[in-house]
């Protein structure tokens, strides 16, 4: 997003811009283009109301996330490989206590340094299972708070005179996955801005796509 800072009374709106030259002569990477924020912001709206308004396709919605909001890492495996590898390691050190050849003692001792990389790679494991399962209870409440505002307004949408602050249609906007794609507003483009919503497959025969042509 970019501000932009007037040094006389006209006022410009903050835009979406993006810039890109790295050599290819391709659109994607050799572009220029910026839309304000406020046209941006409606059309993803938009698009986010024709959405809620159908059930079906929340539901799916909320259901995809859910199911890619799933643990990671196996929490129960990485436990148990982590006992194996500290029995071994027990067994190990029982060993070398009653080693006396030298050969013996050094392939002991490799052994040893192995299983404690092991060790330590596995515990790192455990410590990233636990920051994965706070992300995910954040996600959870995400995805709580967006089916009861959507509970909630849903009856709501066909009054003109309601508008949901622009947190809520944020919120929404994020949950449903729109995703928008801007064209540079010079050239031979079919569309200014293609807005796409992802949901699962499953409900395929209910996804349309609408292109908003804002030239």
């Amino acid at each position: 997003m970019r501000y932009h800072i007037s040094h006389d009374k006209e006022y410009r709106k903050p835009d979406y811009f993006c810039r890109q030259k790295t050599g290819n002569e391709t659109l994607l990477h050799n572009h220029f283009t910026a839309i304000g924020v406020h046209i941006l912001d409606k059309v993803a709206w938009e698009k986010a109301l024709e959405t809620i308004k159908i059930p079906q396709l929340v539901r799916a919605r909320v259901a995809q996330l859910r199911e890619e909001n799933t643990p990671a890492i196996d929490t129960e495996s990485v436990e148990m490989t982590l006992e194996s590898i500290r029995r071994q390691m027990h067994n190990l050190y029982s060993l070398a206590q009653h080693a006396t050849n030298d050969e013996t003692i050094q392939t002991l001792t490799g052994m040893l340094k192995d299983l404690e990389k092991q060790k330590r790679e596995t515990e790192a494991l455990l410590y990233d299972a636990a920051e994965d399962e706070e992300e995910r209870e954040e996600v959870e409440k995400e995805i709580v708070k967006f089916e009861q505002w959507v509970a909630k307004v849903r009856p709501l949408l066909t009054d003109p005179a309601y508008t949901p602050s622009y947190e809520e249609q944020r919120l929404a906007v994020r949950i449903l996955g729109i995703k928008a794609t801007v064209f540079p507003a010079s050239g031979d483009y079919p569309f200014r801005v293609q807005v796409d919503v992802t949901i699962p497959t499953i409900v395929s025969k209910l996804k349309h796509y609408v292109t908003h042509d804002l030239r």
